[in-house]
């Protein structure tokens, strides 16, 4: 009778346990909410240098003095003089400049353009993308790729899930292929998916 009794509360507890286990669920990422969002992808860090190694662009040689120069020693009778003097003065290019970065923000078969900045290593943006999630899921893909303005070079690429996007109000995205070091980015969840277009609509007036 006792060992009846022994195996009976053995077997409560086994369930007991495999009762909590079943309770304790894995992470399953980031919560999504269905609605509308405003998006901002607000700047970058980048390096300096291609991933081959090579500068963005390179400033161009200026022969403008050199001209002036010749002209100078023909003036003066000294043509050589000019010349020499043209060729100190003349900008000889291939100095590194930066590139002209714009954003493209790709999900669930919509593209979003950020347009581009001037002509630097740390770019920031403040154009809002508008987006309707009202009817995704959040594991959609997000492609976001930051391209070279001048001649449309992938500078950086990150993928990551809808729901990682969004999930925060503020957050800095790093292991970005490429030569982008940092990606800051915000996010607002403006009206969950209860409303219908014509509720936004009126809410927009």
């Amino acid at each position: 009778m006792r060992i009846a009794a022994v195996l009976l509360v053995s077997t409560f507890i086994a369930v007991g346990c495999a009762g909590r286990q079943q309770l304790s669920t894995p992470n399953q990422g980031p919560s999504f909410t269905p609605g509308l969002y405003i998006v901002r992808i607000k700047a970058a860090m980048i390096e300096p240098r291609r991933p081959d190694g090579s500068p963005w662009h390179v400033t161009q040689p200026n022969n403008a003095a050199v001209v002036l120069g010749a002209v100078g020693g023909l003036a003066i009778g000294n043509p050589a003089l000019g010349m020499a003097i043209g060729n100190a003065l003349a900008g000889k290019g291939g100095d590194p400049q930066a590139p002209v970065p714009y954003v493209l923000v790709k999900i669930a078969g919509t593209t979003w353009t950020i347009m581009p900045t001037d002509r630097s290593y740390a770019p920031s943006w403040d154009q809002p993308i508008e987006l309707n999630a009202r009817a995704l899921r959040g594991d959609e893909q997000v492609i976001i790729q930051v391209i070279d303005g001048i001649d449309d070079a992938l500078i950086g690429q990150r993928e990551l899930t809808l729901a990682e996007l969004v999930s925060r109000p503020a957050q800095t995205l790093t292991n970005i292929r490429g030569s982008v070091a940092t990606l800051d980015c915000e996010a607002a969840l403006q009206y969950g998916s209860g409303l219908d277009d014509a509720d936004l609509g009126q809410l927009g007036d």
